[in-house]
């Protein structure tokens, strides 16, 4: 993969879109664990960078980007789902509380 980005949509956090009231509130959901995945997966921070990305496909909407750092890479989309996976069924609800309510947002606004 040269360029772009492996996109990965687990249905552990994508089922909540259909409840979710606010894209803004969604993203900092998906930039939550983006931030717990930093613990998760250590040892694969030199094969992949997992980010938030804006994906289009009908509309535009919030997704999990996978940026990988060599041009052959094996596909960890598995790997990191399960990690992902993971952290909605074990974190406790506080830890994303007190992320919301650090979080500024897109251009420094939720």
């Amino acid at each position: 993969m040269k360029q772009g980005y492996q996109v990965l949509e687990p249905d552990s956090i994508f089922k909540f879109t259909l409840h979710a009231h606010s894209e803004a509130y969604f993203e900092a959901v998906l930039k939550w664990v983006v931030h717990e995945l930093g613990a998760e997966l250590t040892e694969l921070s030199d094969k992949v960078t997992v980010e938030v990305i804006n994906v289009t496909y009908v509309s535009t909407y919030p997704a999990f980007g996978l940026k990988y750092h060599s041009e052959n890479p094996e596909d960890l989309g598995p790997e990191v789902e399960a990690a992902i996976d993971r952290i909605i069924a074990t974190r406790p609800v506080t830890d994303l509380i007190r992320f919301l309510m650090s979080y500024q947002g897109p251009a420094g606004g939720a």
